[in-house]
């Protein structure tokens, strides 16, 4: 007759204790890799959709207005205008259905709807000429009459052109270089918690409410500023590119483009910078 030991307590104990050991050397490894992946996938829909804005410009001559963040508008997923027209509302969520992306694209890693902002004055450029025919000194673009700036009725400058020769669009503080800089369209991720990202509903335009209300506007501060800055409901077009907090406070992820970047994406044109 075999006689067959089982485990005793004390060995059971030590081997629940190795695991446990094991547990915690491994998770907290496993959850940066799985942190770092939606990262990867935030930051790799967030380029298809800038691509597909550029494209969007070369077939249009003119940026798409995002689209309202709530579903029964009947639009969501559109244009928030027609193209080419005045778009009121320059921020919201990524037109995915008018750039032929699927809805998952619009969405960052973490499952959060990607908030777009666009300079509004090239929703509607008048005319809308892009690629410009050619580059104007600003001299030159004074002058309504100049070749330069005039090419068979139409403004040479198109989508370069600023409203009355003054930028009213985004502004984008990069805290890491001090630089403030313009952008013609924005997307920002707001991270894994998602505080001030568009919470799409039936018919609510809620965003996911940040647990700071000390917005900054591009002066400098602490970085849970920088996040309320950032919020779909408190930023003044003024936004922040900031260092990732220690604490992860602040774990955006934008990506913006000049005029110039989206003109050359798909052609030789540019913008004249010089204003």
């Amino acid at each position: 007759m075999t006689c067959r030991r089982g485990f005793s307590i004390a060995e059971m104990t030590v081997v629940l204790a190795v695991m446990g050991i094991v547990a915690a050397l491994v998770l907290p490894q496993l959850q940066r890799v799985l942190i770092a992946a939606k990262a990867a996938a935030t930051n790799s829909n967030m380029q298809t959709i800038m691509k597909s804005v550029g494209t969007f410009v070369q077939a249009n001559s003119c940026l798409p207005c995002p689209s309202v963040p709530y579903i029964n508008s009947g639009r969501f997923g559109e244009l928030g205008s027609d193209k080419c027209a005045v778009c009121s509302n320059p921020q919201g969520v990524v037109p995915f259905v008018a750039l032929g992306l699927p809805a998952k694209i619009a969405k960052d890693g973490f499952g959060h709807w990607i908030t777009m902002r666009i300079d509004p004055e090239l929703a509607n450029p008048n005319p809308p000429v892009v690629p410009p025919y050619a580059l104007c000194s600003p001299d030159e673009a004074e002058n309504e009459t100049h070749v330069c700036f005039e090419k068979s009725g139409k403004a040479a400058k198109g989508i370069c052109k600023e409203a009355n020769g003054v930028f009213t669009g985004i502004w984008v503080h990069n805290t890491e270089t001090v630089t403030d800089q313009k952008a013609a369209v924005l997307l920002i991720s707001y991270g894994e918690r998602g505080y001030g990202s568009y919470n799409v509903g039936a018919s609510g335009v809620i965003p996911r409410p940040e647990t700071h209300t000390n917005c900054n506007n591009l002066s400098g501060g602490a970085t849970v500023g920088f996040a309320d800055c950032n919020n779909s409901v408190h930023n003044t077009a003024h936004f922040y590119d900031a260092v990732r907090g220690s604490d992860e406070t602040f774990n955006h992820t934008l990506l913006y483009l000049d005029r110039n970047a989206i003109v050359s994406m798909f052609s030789s044109g540019a913008c004249n910078t010089e204003w």
